[in-house]
């Protein structure tokens, strides 16, 4: 029984990012969607590459079991919540401080996010095949934007830069991952 009931919420989990994910990229403008588009391949190239052994779980999740999406599933919704946890610490730190966050940043945040989100319900099709439509309908929101890509990906570096010369974190950014060509 309690695996029946692990499954259930797993399913449920993926279900709802999914459904919250289609309606937030459907809400957005181009240029915003473009960002989620240019923040998917950083992600994509930069951080999946660490479960290298899984990275084509994310071409075809289908070609892998259950257990398997649910495992690469749960380790990126891990990331995406330790995230969410790390910027409420910083956002409260900074409003102790009298420095509230931007808003330009707290909204290139939410865009890294989704830009998650993105790769996570691609690995929930696994887990919940009756959600295939909405993921498709997500990419295909995205493959609208890619004219547009190159004035997203400035737009994310002027929000990055400004934040950084603020806060004084010159960090790796999208800035020094990725170059114009990509």
């Amino acid at each position: 029984m309690f695996k029946w009931l692990q499954n259930k919420s797993e399913n449920a989990r993926v279900a709802s990012c999914t459904k919250e994910l289609q309606q937030a990229l459907k809400n957005k403008t181009p240029i915003q969607r473009a960002q989620v588009a240019a923040m998917a391949a950083i992600i994509h190239r930069e951080m999946l590459k660490e479960i290298e052994p899984t990275l084509n779980v994310f071409d075809n999740p289908f070609n892998f079991t259950h257990e398997q999406c649910i495992k690469v599933y749960c380790m990126l919704e891990d990331v995406r919540n330790q995230n969410r946890q790390q910027f409420i610490l910083l956002k409260n730190d900074f409003l102790e401080m009298g420095s509230p966050l931007l808003e330009s940043f707290k909204s290139h945040v939410k865009t890294c996010e989704e830009a998650l989100e993105l790769w996570m319900v691609t690995v929930g099709v696994n887990i919940v095949p009756e959600r295939i439509g909405l993921v498709r309908e997500c990419w295909g929101m995205l493959q609208g934007v890619h004219d547009i890509i190159p004035k997203a990906i400035t737009e994310i570096r002027e929000a990055e830069k400004k934040e950084g010369e603020r806060t004084g974190n010159l960090g790796k950014t999208i800035e020094t991952s990725m170059s114009d060509e990509e």
